[in-house]
């Protein structure tokens, strides 16, 4: 069970840096909560990013989408998997 709130927690706090946390370096630069330099978003994006008008980018954007629901899907198996075996442990226990 540890292990998927880990997973859980990293994915959030992952999500909190690089979508909610913005900084101004020199020059007027903008960046994300990880350091990634922010760009404008093409129209299309915007679409999808609720009208959020900067971006890291499409690469950056994948990867960012991938990470957070793969941490998220493998927090979810954690939990499942943990609550079976307590199951089966308890189970096992009952029967003695």
């Amino acid at each position: 069970m540890g292990a998927g709130f880990t997973f859980g927690a990293v994915a959030f706090i992952y999500g909190t840096l690089t979508y909610f946390i913005r900084s101004v370096g020199p020059n007027n630069t903008i960046y994300d909560g990880i350091g990634r330099q922010l760009d404008i978003a093409p129209l299309l994006v915007r679409f999808v990013y609720m009208n959020d008008t900067l971006w890291p980018g499409v690469y950056w954007a994948v990867f960012d989408w991938v990470l957070f629901f793969g941490l998220l899907g493998l927090a979810s198996l954690m939990f499942n998997l943990s609550t079976k075996y307590e199951n089966i442990v308890t189970d096992g226990d009952n029967e003695k």
